[in-house]
């Protein structure tokens, strides 16, 4: 005689879970539950990747075109007389220092010394912006006083700056001339990780190609007869000859117009 098995019943006459029942479905459902909470992780971890991308992008747009812009405005300034003459400018490979002419909005207007540097906080390397108001009787202007530095870039970068050769043959990553000015000005940033560009090296040039009033008939010096280098006007110019192109085009210089 064979036994037919019968489902169990709860002394009442209602079907309940077995105990292996219950354990089998608690098991599918912590299941469920982590691979919910390592979807969940995952996402947040790609917002979060692609908030800081995001937010890195913003702070290389905004800095390189304030980079972009001071570098346009830069003054031919001219320090000293005579055979001591040279240009009010710093160019080394983790500094750059120069003259810009602020536009009247959104600051004041006139001629401000634009101080750009690096400094080391914690493990980001920062590119630092400094302005100060441009002292012509200053010895250097690398010496004149600034305002609290504006941070530009900030990360685990590496930057770097280098000069264009007036005949555009090459780049320096010091410049060493004090009576001429770089034809053109670029920004490395560099990711201190893979070693490659954070974005396309930032190369300016002047618009300005010569100091302001160097042809009028009280000017020591100009370098638009000399192309490009502080030199005495030679005693054949007549003084005020005007320069090739438009007068009302040429630049600032610390005596005025």
């Amino acid at each position: 005689m064979t036994r037919t098995s019968r489902p169990t019943c709860a002394p009442n006459g209602e079907s309940g879970f077995t105990l292996l029942e219950l354990l089998v479905g608690l098991l599918i459902t912590s299941i469920v539950i982590g691979l919910c909470a390592w979807t969940l992780r995952l996402v947040g971890a790609a917002l979060s990747r692609g908030n800081a991308f995001t937010s890195t992008q913003d702070m290389v747009l905004r800095g390189a075109g304030t980079f972009r812009r001071d570098v346009e405005r830069m003054q031919w300034i001219v320090q000293g007389a005579g055979g001591r003459g040279q240009f009010a400018f710093i160019g080394e490979a983790d500094r750059l220092v120069f003259v810009a002419a602020e536009p009247p909005y959104p600051t004041e207007p006139g001629l401000f010394v634009i101080d750009y540097s690096f400094t080391r906080q914690g493990l980001d390397l920062v590119l630092l912006r400094s302005r100060g108001l441009f002292d012509p009787a200053a010895r250097s202007i690398g010496e004149q006083a600034m305002a609290e530095p504006a941070l530009i870039f900030e990360g685990r970068f590496q930057y770097r700056f280098s000069y264009a050769r007036p005949d555009f043959t090459g780049w320096e990553p010091t410049w060493t001339l004090p009576r001429r000015l770089p034809a053109m000005i670029r920004l490395e940033v560099i990711d201190e990780g893979s070693g490659g560009q954070v974005m396309p090296a930032i190369v300016v040039q002047p618009r300005i190609s010569a100091e302001r009033g160097c042809t009028g008939p009280t000017a020591a010096t100009c370098s638009v007869h000399s192309k490009g280098e502080i030199q005495p006007l030679p005693e054949s110019l007549p003084p005020g000859r005007p320069a090739a192109g438009n007068p009302d085009d040429r630049p600032f210089n610390h005596r005025g117009r």
